[in-house]
């Protein structure tokens, strides 16, 4: 609707006026929203042009009779982008109906949801003070609306985002929306709740989400610091995981059958974190025990979410190819793996002279960013396969050199634990 057309608002308002006469005789519990996340362009003249459908799916709404006249609608900015609704989006006039409330949809940082560009943790205080700004400029936009966030979250914990960052997140966006009064609606395809099983298949983002919506403080964990790292080879010395207790207390540390660990012989705890001794953790490394989780330890504090800490056993993963010349261009580079119990993190590409194949602008970013790719241009299955996408493929062709990608797994403090693939034309 942002780029009219005649069929197309035949169309809008044919639909609306069917389901307004449907649904009329239904409660006040039943909301109406016009579109969700209508797309198409970035500039004032779509806005106004969904704008004006906003309208007229308002007219119709009002004027189809039984509750209609009052039942609540919800009318949304322009790709469901806060900044375009601060901006552009139309205020409803009193006289069309006071009963209409505002929704956006909040997906920030992009860099960090996404993957993108290296930015593989969040938690920082400006970090923070972005997410703060953005909702309370739509606060100040949106004065005495109902709002809500229709849609919002991260992709997946553990796999794409480091989970430490996602518990932060979560609990400070909800926490955020709470202050402003926004109601939050969280967007999940199954990545994080199992419909089947009805579980979280992050136990402690969803006691997260559940204490932050109670206002019940969380301790949390730093950023990078949900999983322990004990890498083969190496004296293992005790282990601190950074946490944040925020005026918590620490309750005790238990591990994955539920028995507490001792204080003092199998950790220490101090005002910011819990160190898990060398002995404990060699304890864990019996003969035999395979690359990967050795174990797990629950973290609980006097209130709020326990935190469920993965203890790994690593080394670099390896590929028995390290070149590949001349790829269909058509489809995904796969690229067969032995993980070793690592973990992706992201993937770093340049070419053969030194420069970034995409995105050059990253060359500003810090350097544990800069000339990285986003998610989907790469992909792993946590099993067996590095992927590299078509469209980087493409790319790598159009480039007319060589390029080097640098998969780089995690933890990233180990600068060993890469995997540099090198994909080039003849």
């Amino acid at each position: 609707m942002s780029t009219p057309t005649v069929e197309k608002e035949q169309k809008f308002e044919a639909l609306w006026t069917q389901i307004a006469a449907r649904f009329k005789l239904k409660s006040e519990h039943l909301i109406f929203e016009a579109l969700n996340e209508p797309a198409g362009g970035g500039t004032k003249a779509n806005a106004d042009a969904y704008n004006n459908a906003n309208l007229q799916f308002q007219n119709i709404v009002r004027n189809s009779g039984g509750y209609n006249k009052n039942r609540i609608t919800s009318l949304e900015p322009l790709n469901g982008n806060s900044d375009y609704g601060n901006a552009w989006l139309y205020k409803i006039p009193a006289g069309w109906g006071d009963k209409w409330s505002y929704q956006f949809h909040f997906y920030s940082p992009y860099d960090f949801l996404w993957n993108a560009w290296g930015k593989t943790q969040w938690g920082t205080d400006s970090d923070k003070a972005a997410v703060w700004q953005q909702m309370a400029d739509v606060a100040g936009n949106f004065t005495g609306i109902p709002t809500s966030i229709g849609e919002f979250g991260s992709t997946d914990s553990g796999k794409i985002n480091e989970s430490a960052s996602v518990w932060l997140w979560f609990d400070y966006v909800i926490r955020t929306a709470r202050h402003f009064g926004f109601v939050t609606f969280m967007w999940d395809n199954g990545s994080f709740f199992d419909r089947a099983a009805g579980t979280w298949r992050d136990t402690t983002l969803g006691q997260v989400m559940k204490y932050a919506h109670m206002n019940v403080t969380n301790t949390l964990a730093e950023p990078g610091n949900s999983t322990v790292w004990i890498r083969q080879g190496d004296l293992i010395v005790d282990k601190t995981i950074g946490l944040r207790f925020s005026g918590n207390t620490l309750a005790g540390v238990y591990n994955g059958a539920g028995q507490a660990l001792t204080s003092g012989t199998q950790y220490t705890a101090s005002s910011t974190g819990v160190t898990l001794k060398a002995s404990y953790l060699t304890s864990l490394l019996v003969p035999g025990k395979p690359l990967g989780s050795i174990g797990t330890i629950v973290i609980k504090s006097n209130q709020g979410a326990d935190l469920k800490i993965d203890i790994r056993f690593y080394k670099a993963p390896t590929v028995a190819t390290t070149s590949y010349q001349s790829p269909s261009t058509s489809s995904s580079l796969s690229i067969p793996v032995t993980l070793n119990g690592a973990k992706l993190a992201t993937v770093k590409a340049l070419k053969a002279d030194g420069s970034i194949l995409k995105d050059d602008w990253t060359i500003y970013l810090p350097a544990s960013q800069a000339g990285r790719l986003t998610w989907y241009d790469f992909d792993y299955n946590e099993s067996d396969t590095l992927t590299i996408s078509s469209n980087i493929i493409n790319m790598v062709k159009n480039a007319g050199q060589a390029v080097t990608f640098t998969f780089e797994f995690w933890p990233r403090y180990d600068p060993l634990n890469t995997v540099p693939i090198t994909v080039s034309y003849v």
